[in-house]
């Protein structure tokens, strides 16, 4: 078998970030992820094993959030936050039952709605704290767990007699959900060699990834967008294309390598938005780029897919060397991501109150440090909280806050990285790096600032390339001293002898960016879902452009998009120079990361900030897209 490399790995011995990264990663370690509380509630899912009756994920939680501590740990390598992820470790490995299994569903409710979900989480999560693990005991403990976890479920599901098909093991979004457990199963075999997981692993590809279409395929012709394939749920969609990653890297096979690029290329160009998210029905892929000003009821922009689709841009530029990866991970980070922290300590009333019906005197008062869902026209944030569960103790909690601290763990790895010939530098905060011996230095309050320096030391003569990354929005002017020795695929490369310390200044082209939504006539979408026994069944819906989605307007400036505090029927106009573009200038941005002053037709001035910085409180509406006409629908 062929094994395929990545052209990048994650480089950095030693991280300190001085700007949102630290921050966040502070702010999550010290409401979240210290919380010995949460550890234990969690796995004790898999002691009451509740979920089965309605077909529920409690069981993701554990996991989830595993993950992201583990990320968020090798950033900050807090010793206290190392002996709480350990201590929860430990508590996971005494839920199996006497044969290895592992489930939040009782015997008898197994192998349906999000029970391969869970237990996918769970090994996954195990996976990622062996990266992590420095007792070689506990790691031979924690591979026998996943192993013997994993033979109950290849023993009942795969090609066989008697077996199961994956995609029969949940009725939710046609079996999508059970088949990402192809991530941690490729895993799991180079991490043990044993033959069974190979042939599940092949199993599940060859279930085409959901019971109603082949989506690997769809993703490999490259015929149609992903919100055309029948089955539309985004995270889990992207989840699946995780494993398929994997499934390459083990192989080597080229096809694999293609369906996970084109189905990156297809997202990109049809259902990503301004805020760097997908999905504006709820969670699921809808041809968002072209419908993000379409107005819709319900809630969009799920933070789940926000930190998916980054991790999976993260693992995109590992694989290829496409810098053009850091700038979608760039632009989720300081938008959609950073957008939903809720650092503000706000409460989601409408889930407070939903589960106080239910809990009664029980219900205890929860922090969420994260919000579900963005919005892009003019709305709240913290409208509702997803993937939402009560526990049995009267506390609750949701998917989105389980697996937010992911995100800042993954951009913090992705920072700087490394091949055989040096260095990539991929991000521009603040920040100082090290690997290798050799020191890297940032500094200029980026994003707040388009000039940054960049500083080298090493302590003996190395030789060694330095790519610095060029954003894709500043390709049309960037300012840099000294020059670099070449510009090669979206990076200014200097490869020299590197002695004593050398300071490189950079200036991005900061120029504001003006956005106009996408004309288009009709469309075919899968959004339209009934369900029923915790079965989801989706039927083609034809949908039309309203003239008035093309009324609006956004803007960015570097990686940022910009927004306003507003009413949805508010009406922006702008004064425009004799060519014909937006005049702005520089506005105080207290309290915010980035502001411009811009002046109406009609001589009045206000501020633009950055959409990350407003609508904090939950309850000034926010919107990443202006109204620029008076709304002619009355459904509003």
């Amino acid at each position: 078998m062929d094994k395929a490399k990545n052209a990048l790995s994650y480089a950095g011995e030693a991280k300190r970030f001085y700007d949102e990264v630290e921050s966040c990663s502070r702010f999550l370690e010290d409401r979240q992820l210290k919380d010995r509380f949460l550890w234990k509630r969690f796995v004790d899912q898999f002691r009451e094993q509740i979920d089965a009756p309605a077909k529920a994920w409690r069981g993701e939680y554990w996991g989830k959030m595993m993950r992201g501590g583990c990320l968020v740990w090798e950033y900050t390598k807090s010793e206290e936050l190392y002996q709480i992820l350990t201590e929860s470790v430990e508590d996971m490995l005494t839920v199996a039952e006497a044969d290895g299994r592992v489930s939040s569903y009782d015997r008898e409710h197994e192998f349906c709605g999000w029970d391969i979900w869970c237990r996918k989480y769970v090994i996954l999560a195990l996976e990622y704290y062996l990266d992590i693990c420095r007792d070689a005991g506990l790691k031979q403990r924690i591979l026998d767990f996943c192993c013997r976890a994993l033979d109950y479920v290849c023993a009942r599901i795969g090609d066989g007699e008697g077996k199961l098909k994956i995609t029969d093991t949940s009725t939710a979004w046609f079996g999508m959900n059970s088949a990402s457990i192809l991530e941690p199963v490729v895993k799991l075999y180079r991490l043990t060699g044993k033959s069974d997981y190979l042939e599940f692993a092949r199993h599940i590809i060859g279930s085409g990834g959901s019971g109603v279409a082949d989506i690997f395929e769809k993703a490999y012709e490259y015929k149609v967008y992903p919100y055309q394939y029948g089955v539309s749920k985004a995270y889990e969609m992207i989840s699946c294309f995780e494993g398929i990653l994997e499934y390459y890297l083990l192989t080597g096979e080229k096809k694999y390598r293609r369906m996970v690029i084109n189905f990156a290329n297809a997202v990109l160009n049809s259902d990503l938005t301004v805020i760097g998210s997908c999905g504006c029905t709820h969670e699921l892929f809808d041809h968002s780029t072209n419908r993000q000003t379409a107005y819709y009821e319900g809630i969009m922009q799920e933070t789940c897919v926000t930190v998916t689709w980054m991790k999976f841009c993260s693992r995109l530029l590992a694989l290829t060397g496409d810098a053009s990866y850091a700038d979608l991970m760039e632009q989720s980070w300081y938008n959609g991501y950073l957008g939903s922290l809720n650092t503000e300590n706000c409460t989601c009333v409408y889930m407070k109150n939903k589960f106080a019906e239910k809990a009664g005197d029980k219900l205890k008062d929860i922090f969420f440090p994260f919000d579900s869902y963005s919005p892009l026209r003019a709305r709240r944030r913290g409208e509702k909280a997803g993937g939402t569960q009560l526990l049995s103790d009267g506390s609750y909690y949701g998917c989105c806050v389980c697996i937010g601290s992911a995100g800042v763990g993954m951009y913090a790895k992705t920072a700087l990285m490394k091949d055989e010939s040096g260095y990539y530098l991929e991000f521009y905060g603040d920040a100082d790096l090290e690997d290798g011996g050799v020191k890297i230095s940032v500094r200029g309050g980026y994003p707040k600032n388009s000039g940054v320096a960049v500083k080298v030391s090493v302590d003996e003569p190395k030789s060694f390339a330095l790519r610095l990354r060029i954003p894709g929005w500043s390709a049309g002017r960037l300012d840099v001293s000294p020059a670099p020795d070449r510009i090669k695929k979206q990076y200014a490369v200097y490869d020299r002898e590197w002695k004593g310390e050398t300071e490189i200044e950079l200036g991005f082209d900061f120029t504001l960016r003006e956005i106009k939504p996408v004309a288009w006539d009709t469309d075919t979408l899968y959004v339209k879902l009934t369900t029923g026994n915790g079965a989801y069944s989706v039927s083609p819906e034809e949908v039309r452009m309203d003239p008035d989605d093309l009324n609006f307007v956004s803007f960015a400036a570097g990686p940022l998009t910009l927004a306003a505090e507003c009413d949805p029927d508010d009406v922006f106009t702008f004064e425009r120079d004799g060519l014909g573009r937006v005049k702005n200038y520089p506005a105080d941005a207290k309290g915010c990361i980035y502001a411009r002053r811009f002046t109406s037709e009609d001589g009045r001035d206000f501020v633009l900030a950055d959409y990350a910085s407003l609508g904090r409180d939950w309850t000034t509406p926010v919107a990443a897209w202006l109204r620029t006409a008076p709304a002619q629908k009355t459904n509003e």
